[in-house]
């Protein structure tokens, strides 16, 4: 896992930006420790919206002029009303097709959080969960996030323990 930087981000939006990618999001991992095992945060997409009924990492789209980190706390906030207290490093990205077609690679970052009750905007998602990384499989979670999740789950729980 590397260190958010400056030069990190430049990094990656550079090497995205040769591959003729423009459109980018930002996912963040939020980690719980419970009983024994750990949880990741997931959320439920509304069935209405593009790739409605899936289960996702809170993620949203960079704006303009926006650093990763800053689209990472914004956007964490607005899916989840939760604030990060710290960005422990970049994971690893990967790309898909967004509604319009445009190829969009998505930044994903390890987070910790602000203690406090999780709150979903009912606009995008109808729900949330805690899930167990032995349970990943079991949800609606897309092949890129359970691929990311599980090629990297030593690194994961040694971030948390």
């Amino acid at each position: 896992m590397q260190p958010v930087s400056q030069s990190l981000e430049n990094k990656l939006i550079n090497a995205a930006r040769q591959e003729k990618i423009n459109r980018f999001v930002v996912g963040a991992i939020i980690f719980r420790k419970h009983a024994a095992s750990a949880e990741i945060l997931i959320l439920k997409r509304n069935r209405s919206d593009f790739f409605g009924g899936i289960d996702e990492l809170p993620s949203g789209k960079v704006e303009k002029n926006e650093s990763l980190a800053v689209a990472l706390y914004r956007e964490t906030k607005e899916e989840t009303n939760l604030e990060i207290s710290q960005i422990y490093g970049y994971l690893q990205y990967f790309d898909y097709a967004s509604r319009r077609g445009d190829k969009t690679r998505q930044f994903n970052f390890v987070v910790a959080i602000k203690d406090s009750p999780v709150k979903v905007d009912p606009k995008e998602h109808y729900g949330f969960a805690w899930v167990a990384i032995e349970n990943l499989s079991k949800t609606k979670l897309t092949d890129n996030v359970i691929n990311l999740i599980f090629s990297n789950q030593d690194q994961l729980i040694k971030q948390i323990s």
